[in-house]
């Protein structure tokens, strides 16, 4: 193990450390500058990072089986809006709306609780779910 990926290894810089002997081979071909090496590489950390944090969060979420979108029978149902749906998953929503969340005493004996979603929102959102008093959340 050379001192480079010792260092790499120290400073917790695995996804750089996967990528870095390709990266090198492209940057001697098409010569680039410093600056642009190092943005490549730093992108493949970040990038590495970020699948990481979603399968974290999705192994949080403890869902029983994993869907996408590409898998599911639009046949099934077609008078389902697919453009819609699509526009909801990218998620731009979220960053127009704002949230509210109002908490309400129990009205009956039955209580109904909404169930905890896999979100970019911290895990602390969906631990407030767990409130003794019902929680009702919703966008406007």
């Amino acid at each position: 193990m050379s001192q480079l990926d010792t260092t790499l290894r120290q400073l917790r810089l695995s996804g750089l450390l996967q990528s870095l002997g390709v990266r090198l081979q492209e940057a001697a071909a098409a010569r680039l500058g410093h600056g642009e090496f190092l943005e490549l590489i730093l992108q493949d950390e970040r990038n590495v990072r970020h699948q990481r944090m979603l399968a974290r969060r999705t192994k949080a979420a403890g869902f029983r089986a994993l869907k996408s979108l590409e898998d599911f029978d639009w046949q099934f149902n077609p008078s389902i809006n697919r453009k819609q749906v699509f526009e909801l998953a990218t998620g731009t929503y979220s960053a127009k709306a704002k949230i509210f969340c109002c908490s309400a005493l129990r009205a009956s004996a039955k209580r109904i609780w909404p169930k905890p979603c896999a979100t970019r929102r911290s895990s602390k959102a969906r631990k407030s779910f767990t409130a003794p008093s019902s929680i009702w959340c919703a966008t406007s």
